[in-house]
């Protein structure tokens, strides 16, 4: 059974794709590199731009799932991990709401927001596609996007034509492989990695 942390990260992760365009990838349990530390930092889902190597506007998602309200602690050392991943925005999740020295000092941050929220119903990671890549073990396919891919060519009449593709497109959220699938005949493709992650 998938452990309940993995399950609220990536419960937080769909509904803020849901929320988000197709031009940003929602990868849930990521890891960034430190530019302060010089260390991995853990990212409990990370906001980027997906067509874009430019991170300027990288997002950060702190999922916290504790039975006590977010304080002033915690959105102080969520600024600093800001800081050392280079995020411009925040978002401290909490189930249990927040204290109001948490909510004051999250607003002189401006780049901070705290979100409550409390619902892990309907929300199964299991019914979501196993990873295709050989070797990975209990990865699962988190679909961020569904972007159009368009085909030109010019009809028997000689006049311009567009067709269009649908595809889903995600990573695997253990060992971060990009997968694409097809809308129209539901084959999902693993594109393999040429270089390390970062």
């Amino acid at each position: 059974m998938l452990e309940d942390w993995k399950r609220y990260e990536r419960l937080v992760a769909r509904l803020l794709a849901d929320q988000l365009s197709t031009g940003f990838c929602v990868p849930p349990n990521a890891s960034v590199l430190g530019g302060i530390t010089g260390i991995k930092r853990q990212i409990d889902v990370l906001i980027e731009a997906r067509h874009d190597t430019d991170n300027s506007r990288r997002i950060i998602v702190d999922a916290k799932r504790r039975k006590r309200k977010i304080d002033v602690k915690d959105v102080e050392s969520f600024r600093g991990m800001m800081e050392d991943v280079g995020a411009t925005h925040g978002y401290l999740v909490c189930p249990h709401g927040h204290t109001a020295a948490a909510e004051k000092r999250a607003q002189r941050a401006a780049a901070i927001r705290l979100l409550p929220l409390d619902r892990l119903e309907d929300f199964d990671p299991r019914t979501w596609p196993r990873c295709s890549r050989p070797g990975c073990k209990n990865g699962r396919v988190f679909w961020d996007g569904y972007p159009e891919v368009s085909l030109g060519f010019v009809a028997p009449d000689g006049t311009p034509k567009r067709l269009a593709f649908v595809h889903s497109v995600g990573k695997c959220d253990q060992c971060r492989v990009f997968h694409a699938s097809c809308a129209t005949c539901h084959q999902i493709l693993c594109v393999p990695r040429t270089t390390k992650p970062t």
